[in-house]
C-alpha cells in the first residue's frame, strides 16, 4: 500500500532487462560458428519469435490471474517466471562457461583464430584440431620441421568499438554508421505505440468499454501470436527469397511497419469496439515485426566488433 516501496520494487524489476547480454551471446555464436549474413538474420528472428510466444503467454495468463486472484497472483508469476529464466542461463553457463569467461575481445580473437584454422584445413597447409576447447588455450601450427609449436592468445589491443560513437574504415564506412544511427532511432521511436499500450490499454477497456484485464490481456496475447506467425510467414524460403518481397527487406521493413503501427494506435481509440479490438492486436502484432525487423538489422549491418556497442545504444534509447 506504499506507492515509493512499489515504485522501488518497479525500479528493481527494470534492472533485470537483460536482453541486450543476450543479443550479445547470440552474436557472438553466430559468429564462432561462422553463420552466413543471412543466417545470422534468421536466428535473430528465431530468438524474437520466442519471446514473442512467451510475452503471449504472459499477457494472457497473467491478465486471467489479476482478474481472478489480484497482484499476489502475479507476483508469484514473476517469481516462478525468474527463476525459470535463471535455471536457462545457469544451464547455458554450464554448457558454454569458458566462452562466457573469454569477454567480447577475446571471444572475437578466438572466432577469428576459428575461421583461419578452417581455411587452413581447407587448403592443407596445417593440421589442427577446429574443438574450440583447443583454441581457447592455443593454436596449434606445424613447423617445417614437423613439431607441433602451441602460440598462446595474446590479449588483444583496446579497440575503438568502446568509443562513444565507433568509426567503421572502408568505404561503407560512412554507410554503416547512418544504417545504424538511423536503427538507434528507429528503437527510440517504434516503440511508443506499444508502450502506450502497456500504459493504457487495460484501464482504457476497463473505462471506456467496461471489460476486464482477462480480456485486455487475451487481445494483447493474440497480437503477440499474429506477431510470431507473420515472423514464422516472413521467414519462409518461398516468401524471404521472392522477388516481390525483395524491394521490402531491410530498412524499408522498419518504415513500412512503423507507418502501418501508427495506422493501428488510431484504430484503438476509433468508437467502435471491433475496430478497436483489431487495433489493439495489430499493435503487438506489429511490434514484434519491427522489434525483430531492427534487431537483424543490427546483426546484420553493425561489424562484429562494434555490435555490443550498437546493440547497447539501440536498447537504451528503446527503454
Amino acid at each position: 500500500d506504499n506507492w515509493l516501496v512499489f515504485g522501488l520494487m518497479m525500479f528493481v524489476i527494470g534492472l533485470s532487462e537483460s536482453v541486450t547480454g543476450f543479443d550479445i551471446i547470440l552474436k557472438t555464436e553466430c559468429h564462432l560458428n561462422m553463420f552466413a549474413k543471412v543466417r545470422q538474420q534468421l536466428t535473430f528472428r528465431l530468438c524474437m519469435i520466442s519471446t514473442t510466444v512467451g510475452s503471449a503467454l504472459s499477457y494472457s495468463v497473467g491478465g486471467y490471474l489479476y482478474q481472478k486472484f489480484g497482484a499476489v497472483a502475479l507476483c508469484n508469476l514473476g517469481i516462478c517466471a525468474g527463476i525459470g529464466q535463471l535455471i536457462c542461463l545457469v544451464i547455458y553457463w554450464s554448457w558454454r562457461r569458458e566462452i562466457l569467461n573469454l569477454g567480447w575481445k577475446r571471444t572475437r580473437r578466438l572466432a577469428e583464430e576459428n575461421l583461419s584454422v578452417h581455411r587452413r584445413v581447407q587448403v592443407g597447409l596445417y593440421r589442427t584440431s577446429t574443438c574450440y576447447s583447443e583454441l581457447l588455450t592455443s593454436s596449434k601450427e606445424v613447423t617445417s620441421s614437423g613439431s607441433v609449436e602451441r602460440q598462446k592468445l595474446e590479449p588483444l589491443p583496446v579497440s575503438r568499438a568502446w568509443r562513444m560513437f565507433p568509426t567503421v574504415e572502408g568505404e561503407d564506412g560512412d554507410t554503416i554508421l547512418y544504417v545504424m544511427f538511423t536503427a538507434v532511432g528507429s528503437m527510440f521511436v517504434t516503440p511508443m505505440a506499444v508502450g502506450t499500450n502497456f500504459a493504457t490499454l487495460a484501464y482504457y477497456w476497463l473505462t471506456v468499454w467496461n471489460v476486464g484485464t482477462g480480456t485486455s490481456g487475451a487481445l494483447m496475447a493474440v497480437g503477440e501470436c499474429m506477431g510470431v506467425a507473420l515472423l514464422l510467414i516472413l521467414q519462409l524460403p518461398v516468401v524471404f527469397n521472392s522477388v516481390c518481397t525483395l524491394p521490402f527487406g531491410k530498412p524499408i521493413n522498419v518504415c513500412i511497419t512503423s507507418v502501418l503501427a501508427g495506422f493501428a494506435c488510431i484504430m484503438v481509440i476509433l468508437p467502435n469496439v471491433v475496430l478497436c479490438a483489431i487495433g489493439s492486436v495489430c499493435v503487438h502484432m506489429l511490434n514484434a515485426a519491427v522489434h525483430s525487423f531492427c534487431n537483424e538489422l543490427s546483426a546484420v549491418v553493425a561489424p562484429r566488433e562494434h555490435f555490443a556497442i550498437w546493440q547497447g545504444y539501440m536498447y537504451t534509447s528503446k527503454r
